[in-house]
């Protein structure tokens, strides 16, 4: 039995497409201007952070997640998406909005996409596809030798 070729092929771009997206992002750090509102970063607390506690985070607060936020010249303003916490697993918020007063902020970092490991991932998968589907196709000639 054979599926109709077009929607086989949909189907495994499909799947390229969505694994490229997961894999293909690197972190770095934001040094010098603050990046714009909107952008997605990982912001680190400080131990003194941990120490003192929010009453919005809970305690051992470690590492949150989410959407920069416009924010003032002594805070940074995150609508929270994800927080990991000491011991714990993380857990995942609804974009509540948190302001952290700088000295509570050890290390801000933002998400970037990586060309070529983008670039990489799509080939190999490609590959991979064509290469599998060749193989498990009955239907395909034979070389005779």
């Amino acid at each position: 039995m054979r599926v109709e070729g077009s929607v086989t092929i949909s189907a495994w771009w499909g799947i390229v497409a969505s694994a490229a997206s997961g894999v293909c992002y690197y972190s770095t750090s934001v040094r010098g201007l603050a990046p714009a509102p909107g952008t997605s970063v990982t912001v680190t607390l400080a131990p003194t952070a941990r120490a003192q506690g929010s009453p919005q985070l809970g305690s051992d607060a470690l590492v949150l997640e989410g959407r920069l936020l416009p924010s003032t010249p002594d805070s940074l303003a995150i609508a929270v998406s994800h927080v990991a916490r000491l011991g714990e697993r993380g857990e995942m918020w609804r974009g509540e909005r948190v302001a952290l007063p700088l000295q509570f902020v050890a290390r801000v970092q933002r998400r970037r996409l990586s060309v070529p490991r983008t670039t990489l991932v799509i080939v190999g998968l490609a590959a991979g596809i064509v290469m599998g589907a060749r193989i498990l196709d009955v239907n395909a000639p034979r070389a005779t030798y």
